[in-house]
């Protein structure tokens, strides 16, 4: 697989209606129109996989204009929050190509001899004789109806199990993708400032129009709104410990979060209170996944989490390869990175420390047969 751009400018063949730099691992210009794995930046100098929920708030739409790494002249990597974790396996999709391609080579060729049949018998009707090398061509009443073949899927491998006695459920062989809309976090999670009547009213004057506003304080929560017009006015209600983002208020009564950088504050930020912030939520995307008891496939499963489950996360493995999670029952649990949606700001995470031991296979001891002594001994 290539690693290094095309020649050819991503942005020549790009669609209007998404980023004109995403594009696939292999080339620039084709892309999904879902979050997907194989979704690569091409704005940086050596292009790299694109986090799934910022394909879907910017890559994926006309908003991707917003984006910081859109609108930088130069840029050496991707981000590290922007960057996908995990591995894919893109050799699935050259396999199930050509096995559809066969498919249709089948297809078309049996169609082909069909016709050549019929116009052959066609012809000879129209002579009027039948030479005997043509007796046996059977005769067409009517026109085969053709059932196409099915299509070819790949056979995962099965993962070797720690024990005989370890539970058999496996991760998913293939990222289906869900909406993401349909996976969005407690509207909970964040608190909320109240202002007393006594205190002034700080207010934050919008620097563009179409400024998004978050339901949380990280660009990685939903996008509730956003700002109308240049020098909009808005009520400032709270603001976050590390003093980037702002609780502001309303639009049809819902308030929200937008960056300090991108508004003129009209009054002391003293006056406003400082809202918790919450720790990072991950959102299980496939319909089934495994939980187990450390980072990686060879350790036992714990519980198995459905679709649009939540939990909150604790610590760090590979830079978010595997995420510990709490709890399952009373106890953290380990998931893939690449399985999940995560919401919050994921840079205060620690990487964790106290790995649990590699589970180790003990074979059962070999005792060959007694021997079975037939007839009279000696």
């Amino acid at each position: 697989m290539s690693t290094v751009a095309p020649n050819s400018e991503p942005h020549q063949v790009a669609s209007q209606h998404r980023c004109p730099y995403l594009g696939s691992a292999d080339d620039p210009g084709t892309a999904t129109l879902y979050p997907s794995p194989i979704g690569h930046c091409y704005r940086v100098a050596v292009h790299e996989a694109v986090d799934l929920d910022h394909q879907a708030q910017y890559c994926l739409s006309e908003a991707h204009q917003d984006c910081l790494v859109f609108r930088q002249t130069t840029a050496e990597r991707l981000p590290k929050n922007l960057r996908r974790k995990g591995n894919y396996d893109y050799a699935i999709e050259p396999a199930r190509s050509w096995g559809q391609r066969l498919s249709t080579w089948l297809l078309w060729g049996i169609v082909g001899c069909m016709i050549v049949l019929f116009v052959r018998t066609l012809v000879l009707d129209a002579g009027g004789e039948e030479p005997t090398a043509a007796a046996n061509i059977p005769a067409f009443t009517a026109t085969p109806t053709l059932t196409p073949s099915s299509t070819f899927t790949a056979t995962p491998i099965p993962t070797p199990r720690p024990s005989q006695t370890a539970v058999t459920a496996t991760l998913p062989v293939t990222f289906t993708p869900v909406s993401v809309a349909s996976l969005t976090p407690s509207p909970t999670r964040t608190a909320t400032a109240t202002a007393t009547p006594d205190e002034s009213v700080i207010t934050a004057i919008s620097a563009a129009a179409g400024l998004n506003v978050y339901s949380g304080p990280h660009t990685s929560y939903p996008t509730v709104w956003q700002t109308e017009a240049v020098g909009q006015v808005l009520t400032i209600i709270g603001q976050s410990e590390n003093g980037l983002w702002l609780q502001v208020c309303c639009a049809a009564g819902l308030g929200g979060w937008l960056t300090l950088e991108s508004v003129t504050i009209e009054g002391d930020l003293a006056h406003v209170p400082v809202i918790p912030t919450a720790e990072p939520r991950a959102i299980i995307v496939p319909v089934r996944l495994n939980i187990r008891s450390g980072p990686g496939v060879i350790y036992p499963v714990l519980a198995i989490a459905d679709q649009g489950a939540e939990y909150e996360i604790v610590a760090s493995y590979q830079d978010g390869l595997w995420w510990q999670v709490c709890c399952v029952g009373n106890r953290r649990g380990w998931v893939i990175g690449e399985s999940l949606i995560i919401y919050g700001d994921t840079g205060t995470v620690p990487e964790a420390v106290n790995i649990p031991p590699t589970p180790t296979f003990t074979p059962e001891p070999f005792l060959p047969p007694t021997p079975t002594v037939v007839g009279n001994e000696p």
